[in-house]
């Protein structure tokens, strides 16, 4: 028989218990949902409407003698923004699988596949 002192250390305590894995996340439900969904589509309103007031800033910039590039560019991203948007929520393809596409946010795909 091996003396206890002379044995490894490890072999007389037991290995600690593995870190449990957290719960996933609850998926929201009623009021906490609905917000959610009032949220995103306040932000998709507000970057829509300065989308729309860029276009119309742009089209007003053409009929100048001598038009300005950056009204057009700035246009051009937010239309890209606002329809990105668009696309990412209120699409199907939500972590939910909902066809209501007011799931939690989290996309299956990248916001800019267009």
């Amino acid at each position: 028989m091996v003396p206890m002192s002379a044995m490894d250390p490890a072999e007389h305590h037991p290995a600690p218990n593995p870190t449990p894995k957290p719960a996933p996340a609850p998926t929201p439900s009623g009021p906490q949902q609905q917000r959610e969904s009032l949220v995103k589509d306040a932000i998709l309103g507000f970057v829509a409407f300065f989308a729309f007031m860029s276009v119309v800033q742009a089209t007003m910039n053409l009929l100048q003698p001598e038009p300005a590039l950056w009204p057009a560019l700035l246009a051009l991203v937010l239309v890209i923004a606002t329809v990105a948007l668009w696309r990412a929520w209120k699409s199907p393809n939500t972590d939910t699988g909902a066809d209501t596409g007011t799931g939690s946010g989290e996309l299956k795909r990248s916001l800019f596949t267009l």
